[in-house]
């Protein structure tokens, strides 16, 4: 190759590279998630810890923007800063001061908060709000006119801690400064203790605890909430304050950090949250069990609510066992008691012929007029025999209580029927070959025995589903249009209400679905609640 043809060769590359970079770098400034400096600021054994972005990544800005385009009746940026100010004027007043004069020009793009758990049991925690300051000297400044025009003000007075000045309310023990880029306000001790964090103390941000549970959460999101028991687990294991009934059994399950973070899409709202699944303790069991989303999807297609259970004999089972241990532990009586006076006057084993033959479990309600309204409850059956036979006897057992069992209105089926004079439908109680249904009305036991169309082939829970994100499972659906349809149908006096034409309706319009779900990965359970808007 000739050096002018090597030379064109280097300097393209030299060309394409700099086009990468500069097009990662643009990428990264534009959509790059908002950063927390707060969290810096933060004493590691915080138990628990907030933060909002005032001014979220450009992602966020623009999702939100597209979101309320969805919403014509609601107010544009401009507008609803223009209301929030006037809300904060309102309050500013006692002080004579103004959002746009005397905070606008320091506030920074964050508000963050934290609390400590207290060295002894019934003292109260300490800790403090942080507010981002972009110019110092103007929050101080602003700080200073508070105190002045309060009318309190005289019961202030100046301190310093580490030559970090401060004020300090006399009466209440609260305390105002700057530390770093932030305005703090808390108790006195948790002011103290964000000035130690700021000259090298451990951080919040180098807690393994802390970062386990927050890694797993979407990194561009506006709101971050840390909650993590395991102090004041310990607190009241040393001071014996369990309350009565609840075992340290219980309380294990507990002691796990749990992180929350609200995030948007252009066409979604998303609260999620991470928490380990508890090693031991009832709540271990329970939580497992809650895992995947039981018969949701094979209900029926014309459900607007819906839920699912995964092996719901060991969910309830499990409820049941921590129910029976707390009445143990509070009557000091044998947990085994509950369930032999269960057997001895039904004739019935809880474990046998109730819990043991369950598998999963679906909840539905259908039907948009007062007269349509049906549901039921759709349990699959590992033992078709021991189901079937304790359907006979609940049965026989309400008959033998008075209450109206009859018949079902239903060929080819087994089972009874309970209808009270003037109750429009009667409730369905079925034991068919694969499943137990107790459903309200005789279409919606039709439907849970075997509908035409199932769940997931409607649309709007394929786009629930869809929006819950890869891997996670939906365990609850609800369809906003068919719901609302449902109460406008039931109060048809809102045709004619102009507060609900004019100011109400408008802002349901837009609402497609509210779903929740969940997923495992590295044990810890994630869980996504997701309202979809179109």
């Amino acid at each position: 190759m000739r050096p002018r043809g090597v030379a064109l060769l280097v300097g393209g590359l030299v060309v394409l590279v700099a086009l990468v970079g500069a097009g990662a770098l643009a990428w990264s400034f534009f959509f790059s998630p908002a950063e927390d400096s707060a969290i810096e600021m933060i004493p590691e054994d915080a138990f628990v810890y907030g933060n909002v972005f005032l001014d979220p990544s450009t992602g966020q800005k623009r999702a939100i923007s597209d979101l309320l385009e969805k919403f014509p009746a609601a107010p544009s940026p401009d507008e609803a800063k223009d209301k929030l100010t006037e809300a904060i004027d309102e309050g500013l007043a006692e002080i004579d001061a103004t959002f746009e004069e005397d905070v606008e020009p320091w506030l920074g793009d964050q508000v963050a908060g934290f609390a400590v758990a207290p060295e002894n049991a019934g003292e109260d925690p300490q800790g403090a709000f942080l507010i981002a300051s972009e110019d110092n000297d103007q929050a101080q400044a602003f700080i200073d006119k508070g105190f002045e025009n309060s009318p309190d003000g005289g019961d202030v007075s100046d301190e310093s801690y580490r030559d970090v000045d401060y004020k300090r309310g006399v009466q209440d023990d609260a305390a105002v400064g700057i530390v770093g880029d932030f305005i703090v306000i808390g108790t006195e001790e948790g002011f103290k203790l964000v000035v130690d964090v700021s000259e090298g103390a451990n951080n919040l941000a180098d807690s393994e605890r802390f970062n386990d549970t927050v890694d797993q959460l979407t990194d561009d999101r506006i709101f971050t909430l840390y909650f993590d028991g395991k102090g004041l687990i310990e607190l009241a294991q040393e001071s014996g304050e369990f309350p009565p009934g609840f075992s340290e059994d219980f309380f294990a399950g507990l002691a796990e950090p749990v992180g929350a973070a609200l995030f948007v899409g252009s066409d979604t709202v998303v609260l999620e949250s991470s928490s380990k699944i508890p090693e031991e303790g009832r709540l271990a069991s329970l939580t497992t069990a809650s895992l995947g989303s039981g018969l949701l999807a094979e209900l029926p297609g014309q459900s607007w609510g819906a839920f699912g259970i995964s092996n719901a004999g060991e969910a309830f089972g499990g409820l049941y066992d921590f129910f029976a241990d707390a009445f143990a532990e509070t009557t000091g009586q044998d947990p085994e008691l509950i369930s032999q006076q269960f057997e001895a006057q039904t004739g019935l084993d809880l474990q046998d012929d109730i819990f043991g033959w369950m598998g999963d479990l679906g909840l539905f309600v259908e039907g948009t007029t007062v007269s349509e309204v049906g549901g039921g409850v759709v349990i699959e059956t590992t033992d078709p025999e021991t189901s079937s036979a304790t359907v006979q006897r609940v049965g026989e057992l309400l008959g033998q209580q008075g209450a109206p069992v009859g018949p079902l209105q239903l060929e080819d089926q087994e089972g009874f029927a309970i209808q009270e004079p003037g109750m429009p439908q009667p409730i369905n109680v079925v034991a068919a070959e694969d499943k137990v249904v107790v459903a309200y009305g005789n279409i919606a036991t039709e439907d849970a025995l075997g509908s035409e169309s199932t769940l997931d082939s409607n649309d709007t829970f394929q786009a629930a589903t869809e929006a819950l994100g890869q891997d996670f499972e939906p365990s609850g659906f609800f369809d906003a249009q068919a719901i609302i349809t449902l109460v406008e149908n039931a109060a048809p006096e809102l045709g004619s209400d102009s507060t609900y034409q004019e100011d109400v309706k408008p802002s349901l319009e837009p609402l497609s679905f509210l779903t929740f779900g969940s997923k495992e990965e590295g044990g810890r359970i994630l869980q996504r609640v997701v309202v979809g808007v179109e």
